[in-house]
């Protein structure tokens, strides 16, 4: 770790340093969840910590994820986040640019038909027109996230992140009945069949008991 923050240190954009991230914090740094803790209302329902779910699948606060890399790293590749989820994420040191695409532009972000969450141009710094000419038709949203400072990205919009300095940052997602159909039908693609129905049907379980349970409320 210590060799690696080195690197963070002097990581510039013209070589920059490895990018940890999607380090799940529940399983490696679970001394960390009392500084993350409590969640913000605003994170709230989360269904993916729902006490229904069992808990091989659950974590804490859905996917609490730590992300640290230094100057020019970052996911330079335009995607949307696996699963459909809504995804907050919270810069504790340093700044990061997000580039944002709304899911109205996705005509115009080459999807992959193999991996339909990430797009074919690649760096969204050095797209080709003459091979994607549709690209110059899509609107991004270009913010800039500084320490404290937290971005919220719905599910289904497309992103790339460029960091601006030695940075370290938590993202945590969550699922609820905006975007559970997704999360669902995505979430359980990726097991045999017998697990894909096991999973389908916890889901489904979920999904009506949380909504019940918001109308007791």
């Amino acid at each position: 770790m210590g060799d690696f923050l080195d690197e963070v240190e002097a990581s510039t954009s013209q070589s920059p340093s490895e990018y940890m991230n999607q380090v799940p914090i529940t399983r490696e740094f679970p001394e960390l969840l009392d500084d993350l803790t409590p969640t913000p209302t605003i994170k709230k329902p989360n269904w993916l910590s729902s006490s229904l779910i069992p808990q091989s699948w659950r974590t804490h606060d859905g996917f609490l994820e730590l992300f640290i890399g230094g100057a020019g790293s970052g996911f330079t590749t335009l995607h949307c986040d696996v699963y459909w989820v809504n995804t907050m994420i919270t810069q504790v040191v340093g700044a990061k640019e997000f580039t944002l695409f709304a899911p109205s532009d996705t005509k115009y972000l080459y999807p992959s038909s193999k991996r339909p969450f990430i797009s074919t141009v690649g760096r969204i710094d050095q797209v080709p027109s003459e091979e994607f000419p549709l690209f110059s038709k899509a609107q991004p949203i270009v913010v800039r996230v500084e320490p404290g400072e937290t971005i919220y990205v719905p599910w289904g919009w497309w992103h790339a992140t460029r960091i601006l300095g030695p940075s370290i940052a938590v993202a945590s997602s969550t699922a609820n009945q905006s975007n559970w159909n997704k999360f669902s039908e995505d979430y359980t693609k990726s097991d045999g069949r017998a697990k894909r129905a096991y999973k389908g049907s916890i889901l489904k379980l979920v999904s009506l008991m949380e909504r019940r349970k918001a109308i007791t409320d």
